[in-house]
């Protein structure tokens, strides 16, 4: 269990100490924070403003006493250019919009501490130094910048896209820490429930171990003796208001960055979901104790929508603002459908209260801004949908490093068939991304050439028997693998990345793995004449070949329909598999992979 300083920060615990605010703080708090992003923004656009804005930052930590293996990757942040990777700001240099060292620097312990612990201490203050505040806005900018292009790293996969879902955050409270949370939860008014870090970060997991253990913290009992669990329950804005307010305002850039996985980024782990300037809406506090020690666990609603991009200034002034208060309308209503669906199950006695709450506020929609989008009341069920991701290139370089380095270890272990720690690197993974592991091949410092011998996990199980009944543990590890290889969300229609290009069953047979055939056997569902296949395929190369590397262009390829196949995503750059939604027609094929691409897959 890694000890990271973020998870222990005190962010949200207290009101008073203005380390969080509810309510009518939260108002003010945000109209005092707001000039000061407009302003970081602003100066953005311009190359000079943007070196002043680092030189500025870099002065500030000059001061500091910052260790060297902070401030080199700290220095490399500050140089040359960072920008959202939608916009083209004519830079003298290419931006690095694929490189996510503000996330990597925030989520590695020591630099937490010298750097980005600033933006705590910060915002505790009611009457904040401008020099700090200006410090912290550009910080905090480079992290949604790095944020917001995560998303474009992850092409087609909708947690990252748009996360939806539980997370969950430990941590240690004092008693009066505690009695402001129950003052906000006791509230007469269901609308002021809630707390928000405006402008601030906090840490959370999928895992509810990772909470159980940062919540138990020993060394501040005496301090803080209560440990405190927060449930969050994370969802966007109901699609239809969505809709419906951006054919309204189709200049307003919506993102979804209040929620991000970062795991792969940070040299921990922890499966670990980043929530950028949460505002959380309280829904019920329960008692209990764990060992004797108090126990308090906290129900939270949290929607991941804001307009936090480069190119929204001025968002409250003139129309700008008309524009904030509409969509702050439209998640709201979002926001009270989702309380009350929780409600029912956490506090049943406020469920009705939060329905009236969402009809006034969609009555609102209707009277001021004209948008009377019909809402089936089924929002707080909606997850988005687990589908398989673009694997990516085979260089180690074009990877976060701890990421890369997570991936070479696991090439050794499963090639050394060391079940043990190859079980282990998949149990720490995110769940939705636990099946990619399963077929991906090796990555190299060098080009992505086929490399021989170039097995995934799939084909490496497929070629093994099973281990001998004497070595139990290493039996039940190589037993999970293998159960998770036979689930369908992994693709059995993969061939090898080598000159072999076989798919698992084929190989399993070769090796005399009878028994493993059938689980490893691709249904295919509807045979299709392979030379459309292959005509479809031709067509989808030539148009990734001209036009990969446009964000735009590439983006607009994730929706793209062909006469017989609807909603084709691209999730690897080589088409060799199709999946027809509608239809669930599985196929497979045999074509050479693009120049400097891996061996892969188009799959939905």
């Amino acid at each position: 269990m890694a000890s990271n300083s973020r998870f222990f920060q005190s962010l949200p615990d207290s009101v008073s100490l203005r380390t969080a605010y509810g309510g009518d703080h939260e108002t003010l708090r945000m109209k005092a924070i707001r000039p000061y992003i407009e302003k970081i923004r602003k100066a953005w656009m311009s190359n000079e403003g943007y070196r002043t804005l680092m030189s500025n930052t870099r002065v500030y930590f000059r001061k500091l006493d910052i260790p060297d293996d902070v401030k080199n990757p700290f220095t490399k942040l500050l140089e040359g250019f960072r920008d959202y990777g939608d916009l083209d700001m004519s830079r003298p240099q290419k931006p690095l919009v694929e490189q996510f060292d503000a996330i990597e620097l925030y989520t590695a312990e020591k630099s937490f501490d010298h750097l980005y612990s600033l933006i705590t201490k910060t915002l505790r203050h009611e009457e904040s130094n401008v020099v700090e505040l200006q410090v912290v806005a550009t910080l905090v900018e480079l992290l949604t910048i790095d944020l917001y292009n995560l998303r474009f790293s992850q092409i087609g996969h909708p947690m990252y896209a748009n996360f939806e879902g539980v997370t969950f955050r430990g941590l240690s409270v004092t008693a009066k820490e505690l009695e402001e949370y129950k003052a906000i939860l006791a509230r007469p008014e269901l609308a002021k429930r809630n707390f928000s870090v405006p402008l601030g970060l906090l840490s959370s997991s999928t895992d509810e171990k990772i909470m159980e253990e940062f919540s138990k913290s020993t060394h501040n009992d005496e301090k803080r003796p209560i440990r405190l669990h927060l449930t969050i329950h994370i969802h966007g804005v109901d699609p239809a208001l969505l809709k419906e307010y951006r054919a309204l305002y189709p200049d307003s850039v919506v993102t979804s960055i209040c929620a991000m996985p970062v795991g792969h980024i940070s040299p921990h782990g922890e499966k670990e979901i980043l929530l950028r300037g949460p505002f959380f809406h309280m829904i019920s506090m329960e008692s209990g104790d764990i060992n004797g020690r108090p126990c308090e666990k906290l129900v939270v609603v949290m929607m991941n929508a804001n307009r936090d991009h480069g190119m929204e200034h001025a968002s409250d002034t003139g129309a700008k603002e008309k524009q904030r208060q509409c969509f702050l309308r439209a998640v709201s209503a979002s926001k009270f459908e989702v309380c009350a669906a929780i409600a029912e199950t956490h506090a049943p006695q406020d469920a009705e209260a939060y329905r009236a709450l969402q009809n006034d506020i969609l009555q609102q929609l209707r009277d001021v801004d004209g948008i009377n989008a019909i809402i089936d009341g089924r929002l707080a069920e909606h997850r988005v949908k687990n589908v398989a991701t673009w694997l990516g290139g085979a260089l180690q370089k074009s990877y976060p490093r701890y990421y890369a380095e997570k991936r070479v270890k696991w090439q050794t272990m499963i090639r050394e068939e060391n079940w043990k720690e190859s079980d282990k690197i998949l149990k720490a993974e995110y769940e939705w991304k636990k099946r990619d592991w399963y077929n991906v091949g090796k990555l190299t410092d060098h080009g992505e050439e086929l490399v021989d011998d170039n097995l995934t996990l799939l084909h490496i199980l497929a070629t093994k028997p099973p281990p001998s009944s004497g070595e139990q543990e290493k039996f039940e590890c190589w037993e999970r693998l293998m159960d998770g290889a036979c689930r369908p969300e992994v693709w059995k229609t993969v061939k090898s990345f080598d000159s072999a290009r076989i798919m698992a069953h084929e190989l399993a047979h070769r090796h005399g793995n009878e028994y493993l055939m059938e689980r490893l056997q691709p249904r295919i569902v509807h045979v299709v004449d392979p030379s459309a296949l292959q005509n479809l395929e031709a067509q989808l190369h030539k148009i990734m070949t001209e036009k990969f590397g446009k964000f735009g262009v590439f983006a607009s390829l994730l929706n793209l329909e062909v006469e017989w196949v609807l909603d084709v995503k691209l999730y690897e750059v080589d088409v060799g598999q199709v999946l027809h939604r509608k239809t669930e027609i599985r196929l497979a094929s045999n074509l050479p992979p693009l120049q400097n691409r891996t061996n892969s897959y188009c799959r939905n």
